[in-house]
């Protein structure tokens, strides 16, 4: 927590208008942090809790090359000062937290009962960091749609803005290429360009990008985001879990990855927590039984977001004005009789997916699609 900062404000932009979805509800503000800080914050953790010990060993610039899983047995690849090298390490118990691509995950693939889905999201996305734009609130998240005839004449890009420790921003700029017409910013060869482009599109933001953040757009690789879903987490013989990405990546748009993937760690170590010793599979099925179930109710939730997964696009639009306008206006005026829209119970991670998705049962019967039943569990 001191390594971020709270925020309980979520704005959607329409050109010039802005319409705060998540209100103070509560006295739990969501906590933001830069990826990178938060995994330096784990592993320092680590390392402080096996302080004067052999128990543990880290190490950087590596990866998992394969997993046999009958031979509980896994091989990784690295550099090190003396240079490239190749290990195959014994394991009692393998946690494959090794994101969308899991290597860990396609290990499963060879069961004959494991069934997954992996769809590659449309759109592309670029980082950029640089202080907060001037006219935006500091402390707030803000999703700034594309509209009007520039978006239709000159193609359509997004920004989803996340304000960082000492008055920095995380800004996503996300578009599609795959269709017409594709957005001019994807032409622009120069700093200027990029950062003019922008800030014509998007004047709320009350000054232009820097010069080295729309430079970060020119440098950057597209990303892309991906939706996967399994039937299970665990392969017992093989004592081996997936958490996070590997297991139930909804593509990002929920603002769940880093979320989801923590909880499933709170799960996993009190299933083994309270299991007599030694009884790893025993454990890892538990862990698994029960958080698929909450997998799949984080699938369910995309579909209020994501326009792909809707099957009717009006109830989608009736959805958006029911969660963003007027619950959150009932909500504030009378929390006793309505509940916090789904984007703030989801910010503040204090309710299970499975509970959220049950409270919207209506919205969601509604508008999915029917991809969260993809795969069951068995």
């Amino acid at each position: 927590k001191a390594a971020g900062m709270e925020s309980d404000s979520f704005q959607l932009h329409f050109g010039e208008r802005a319409i705060n979805i998540r209100g103070k509800t509560s006295d739990t503000s969501s906590v933001l942090i830069n990826r990178g800080v938060l995994c330096g914050a784990l592993l320092q953790e680590l390392l402080d809790q096996h302080e004067g010990d052999d128990t543990l060993a880290v190490r950087f610039n590596s990866r998992c090359e394969k997993v046999n899983l009958d031979a509980c047995e896994a091989t990784f690849s690295g550099r090190e000062a003396g240079g490239i090298y190749t290990m195959d390490v014994k394991y009692d118990l393998l946690v494959g937290a090794d994101g969308v691509r899991s290597q860990v995950r396609s290990a499963f693939e060879g069961r004959d009962d494991f069934k997954c889905k992996v769809e590659e999201l449309p759109g592309r996305f670029k980082v950029l960091h640089q202080e907060m734009p001037p006219a935006l609130d500091v402390d707030a998240v803000h999703a700034l749609a594309p509209l009007g005839k520039a978006d239709k004449e000159d193609g359509s890009f997004g920004l989803f803005i996340i304000p960082a420790v000492g008055g920095q921003a995380c800004m996503l700029v996300n578009y599609q290429d795959d269709k017409d017409p594709k957005p001019r910013l994807l032409s622009l060869t120069t700093a200027e360009e990029v950062s003019e482009c922008i800030s014509q599109r998007y004047p709320m933001l009350g000054a232009p990008i820097t010069l080295a953040a729309a430079q970060q757009f020119l440098d950057q690789k597209p990303s892309r985001s991906g939706v996967v879903t399994v039937n299970r987490y665990c392969d017992g013989r093989g004592r081996a879990v997936l958490l996070g990405d590997a297991a139930h990546s909804t593509g990002g748009s929920l603002g769940q990855g880093a979320n989801s993937a923590l909880q499933d760690v709170v799960a996993l170590a009190g299933a083994l927590r309270e299991s007599p010793r030694g009884q790893i599979e025993q454990a890892i099925v538990r862990y698994s039984e029960k958080q698929v179930v909450e997998g799949r109710a984080l699938l369910a939730l995309l579909s209020l977001n994501d326009t792909s997964r809707r099957r009717n696009p009006l109830v989608g639009v009736a959805y958006l004005i029911w969660s963003s306008l007027i619950q959150t206006k009932l909500n504030e005026f009378l929390p006793d009789l309505v509940g916090p829209n789904v984007q703030t119970l989801l910010t503040q991670s204090l309710v299970p997916y499975s509970q959220i998705a049950e409270e919207n049962a209506f919205w969601l019967d509604s508008v999915d699609d029917g991809g969260a039943d993809a795969t069951t569990q068995k």
